[in-house]
Order: structure tokens, then C-alpha cells, then sequence
């Protein structure tokens, strides 16, 4: 699907099964599994998401503190 430029943290399934989502060095990615309608789609936010973080497979949330402040990151696919 991609190529992490460093050790990936964590990696995850978005709930529709066709999104795939990780987490490695300073970037979260998001990347669509197969390359329907001739492209493989994929999004970089460059974060300093660091572990303890917790991902809602539910709603497709990231959840991480930075500098004791929660974030929400909501990774809906479509």
C-alpha cells in the first residue's frame, strides 16, 4: 500500500475496511487499500503523535495528548 519512511507506531484498519491508517515518526497517514478509479489515494498530517494515543475504530477517532491537552482526530472515510 505505501512505504513508511521510519518505524511504524501503530496501525489500524479504518471501520469501512478499505482505508488503512498508521502512525510512524512524526506523520499519521491514511492510504485507500487498492487503487479503484486508477489511483491509490493517500493523506500525510505531519503531527508529534506520541504514545499514549488511542484509536475509536467505532468512529474512526484518533485520540493523543500533546503538552497535557487531548486531541481528537476524526479519520471518516467516505
Amino acid at each position: 500500500i505505501a512505504a513508511a519512511e521510519s518505524p511504524i507506531k501503530y496501525a489500524e484498519w479504518l471501520s469501512n475496511s478499505e482505508h488503512v491508517v498508521w502512525l510512524d515518526g512524526d506523520s499519521l497517514s491514511v492510504a485507500e487499500i487498492d487503487s479503484r478509479g486508477g489511483n491509490r489515494n493517500m493523506i500525510k498530517f505531519f503531527l508529534n503523535v506520541a504514545p499514549p494515543f488511542f484509536f475509536d475504530r467505532q468512529t474512526d477517532s484518533l485520540y493523543y495528548f500533546e503538552k497535557n491537552i487531548l486531541y481528537k482526530i476524526s479519520l471518516t472515510a467516505n
